[in-house]
């Protein structure tokens, strides 16, 4: 384990920090996201926070207008919901897939084959949610005024919570000797009242939702968001389980790794599907979540869709986040002055796509030896399409152990290299710093396959595999 990652899951355990409550709320599962992303990117001096996003009244507008125009429609359709077996949970994932509005990370299990299942669309002034029948644009535009509300009464809350105000400073203090970071009580404080405010708003609407479906099970996508926090403790009041699905790299992961297993101040879901037997053996979750490794349904699609296709030798797919997309810019633009022949694809992260990304890489955008992926093309044409493909870190690199190619690793950070160090380490993926050694890389590509197990990786027969894990959850053995 990554020995910053290993520091901060002791001190917090050290510390009894999931024993914290305000206003009866546990508020440590929330803040630990903050916390140890602000140390993160102290430690690494990347930045997962965009410095070319819109202008902050322009955000402003559409989601104001986005929100207006989802208000009437969850509004209708909060009534006419039926009651259902599953209800899906899930943030606006929807992309075009063989001409198909599709959430890939849900669709392709086709629990509906098994039960009747229901959608809901965490909206947070986002766009159309074509999959969903229902979304929560009624509680987001409550917790917008709340978040108003709590901005202008600040000082004189800060001022009478004389309890917390010790605690957090006292938190603050140890933080900043123990990691060398500056973090106010102030700002911590900041965090537990949108904590407090998100329990009291999406927890009474999750309430009414629940008593209104009644299902069996919930599932969702990435529990640790903020928003989810009250939808398990409400769903655990009213004694349904919450499964929770893999959607990207845990390995490493804060968020699915905890010195503190015990299931005091946790909420989290009861159960995670995971893709394999591999993530999770490389997590540790409390012991109130039981990990089930069942596979990945669209992966298995794909890989029949694209299993065709010939990668070529001369294309070089490079795969973008927020804090390393400049650097990988700079390596492309060093690569094709002397290596005019490739052809190289930079495929933007969707955490990209609402930012001025024209800006950003404005010198790749105009480069007659690049195209910028944008949209709904998919990772796994990319996967089928080009011999060569480079990560600092990402699932995909995983993901390409399915598909005859080459996969690259560049080593911008050490902080970085634990989500993909057992690739590396089994000799199933190579590492490079720099052009050069890259430019080595291609050329002289080692043969010899990996020692990791790639059933292990990804579990087979996922479909199958899922439907008897819910099944059951929800019936028991009496399916």
């Amino acid at each position: 384990m990554d020995d910053l990652l290993k520091k901060f899951l002791e001190f917090e355990k050290e510390e009894k920090l999931f024993e914290l409550k305000y206003k009866d709320i546990p508020y440590w599962q929330a803040l630990r996201e903050h916390v140890y992303m602000w140390i993160f990117e102290k430690e690494t001096s990347l930045h997962w926070t965009d410095m070319y996003s819109a202008q902050s009244w322009v955000v402003l507008r559409k989601r104001v207008t986005v929100l207006l125009k989802n208000l009437f429609h969850d509004i209708i359709n909060y009534h006419r919901i039926k009651p259902g077996d599953l209800l899906y949970m899930d943030r606006i994932n929807e992309r075009k897939v063989d001409d198909k509005i599709l959430n890939p990370y849900f669709d392709f299990w086709e629990f509906g084959e098994i039960c009747a299942v229901r959608r809901c669309t965490i909206n947070r002034y986002s766009g159309k949610y074509p999959c969903a029948e229902v979304g929560t644009s009624v509680p987001d535009a409550i917790s917008a005024l709340g978040h108003i509300w709590n901005k202008a009464t600040y000082k004189i809350r800060w001022k009478y919570a004389n309890g917390e105000i010790k605690k957090l400073d006292e938190i603050s203090e140890k933080i900043n000797k123990k990691f060398g970071i500056v973090i106010s009580g102030e700002r911590l404080f900041e965090n537990v009242l949108e904590n407090v405010k998100y329990h009291r708003v999406y927890g009474k609407y999750y309430n009414k939702l629940l008593n209104k479906v009644r299902p069996k099970a919930i599932m969702l996508l990435c529990a640790y968001d903020e928003l989810f926090y009250p939808l398990c403790a409400t769903a655990k009041k009213n004694h349904i389980p919450v499964i929770e699905l893999q959607h990207g790299l845990i390995t490493e992961h804060r968020s699915y790794c905890y010195g503190d297993t015990s299931s005091v101040g946790k909420e989290l879901p009861d159960y995670l599907f995971t893709y394999g037997e591999f993530w999770n053996k490389n997590i540790n979750m409390p012991d109130c979540v039981k990990v089930i490794a069942v596979g990945n349904p669209f992966l298995e699609n794909r890989k029949d869709r694209f299993n065709e296709k010939c990668p070529d030798d001369k294309k070089i797919v490079f795969y973008s986040e927020p804090a390393v997309g400049k650097a990988l810019q700079k390596i492309i633009l060093d690569f094709l002055e002397q290596n005019k022949e490739y052809m190289v694809y930079f495929k933007m992260h969707p955490m990209e796509m609402d930012t001025a990304w024209e800006k950003k890489y404005n010198l790749l955008l105009n480069h007659p030896n690049v195209e910028m992926v944008t949209g709904d093309r998919e990772i796994y044409e990319l996967l089928a399409m080009a011999r060569h493909h480079v990560v600092v870190q990402s699932t995909v690199i995983y993901e390409a152990l399915a598909f005859n190619v080459k996969r690259y690793i560049f080593h911008l950070n050490d902080r970085l290299m634990p989500f993909v160090q057992p690739l590396i380490d089994s000799g199933w993926a190579c590492i490079f710093e720099s052009v050069e050694e890259f430019e080595h890389l291609l050329k002289n590509y080692p043969d010899s396959a990996g020692t990791l197990e790639i059933s292990q990786l990804w579990r087979p027969n996922a479909k199958d595999e899922g439907h008897e894990a819910l099944r059951k959850i929800m019936y028991g053995d009496k399916s």
